[in-house]
């Protein structure tokens, strides 16, 4: 289904879930493609472009306000978003310090709550829309040496249905989907190192 014209945004579309998310949306409508990778979002764009999409990189950081007020900013009157953008580390519990710990909250909890709220707020505005956070069953079962990755996944889902709840109102709907083990570059890498950490 096309989507009328109306921009679709991607967070974290450089690779992995994000990159085939901002696939599959580039064939119904124009598409935004944001990461903190910029030349590899850029390459991407690039690929899509040739096969006739509409596509457009943006470097962003959602551990930055201001670097998500301006993805906002850059596209006006998006009524479509996926929040993909995510990092993972894996340690023993007792290993993984603190700052370790804050790093992955701040980018798949932190980071992906403020995407939604700036965009909520903007939707709103613009008449009402669609966010998709995508997730993981981390969210739900707890596993071994992932204690970082499943809290920030856990902290996302909840926050995701309360900001749901609070702008469904307003012709906003978020919805929070939690896919199991998928075959990225993420996922090899961190076979490959047996768990060691990985972004």
């Amino acid at each position: 289904m096309k989507w009328s014209g109306a921009v679709v945004a991607v967070t974290g579309a450089s690779r992995g879930i994000g990159a085939e998310v901002a696939r599959t949306l580039a064939r119904s409508g124009p598409v935004v493609l944001a990461d903190i990778r910029l030349d590899a979002a850029a390459d991407l764009a690039a690929e899509l472009t040739a096969s006739g999409a509409e596509a457009t990189a943006l470097g962003v950081d959602v551990t930055d306000p201001e670097s998500v007020a301006a993805l906002v900013a850059a596209t006006p009157g998006t009524q479509r978003l996926a929040i993909v953008a995510g990092a993972f580390s894996a340690g023993p519990s007792l290993e993984v310090e603190s700052a370790e710990f804050t790093r992955i909250l701040s980018i798949n909890l932190v980071g992906a709550y403020d995407v939604a709220r700036q965009y909520s707020a903007a939707m709103i505005e613009s008449g009402g829309g669609a966010i998709v956070a995508i997730g993981s069953i981390a969210a739900r079962m707890p596993r071994l040496r992932q204690a970082a990755y499943s809290a920030s996944k856990a902290g996302m889902r909840q926050a995701m249905r309360v900001l749901g709840l609070e702008v469904r109102q307003h012709g906003v709907r978020i919805n929070f989907v939690a896919p199991g083990p998928t075959q990225t570059p993420m996922m090899a890498l961190f076979h490959a190192t047996s768990g060691k950490d990985i972004v």
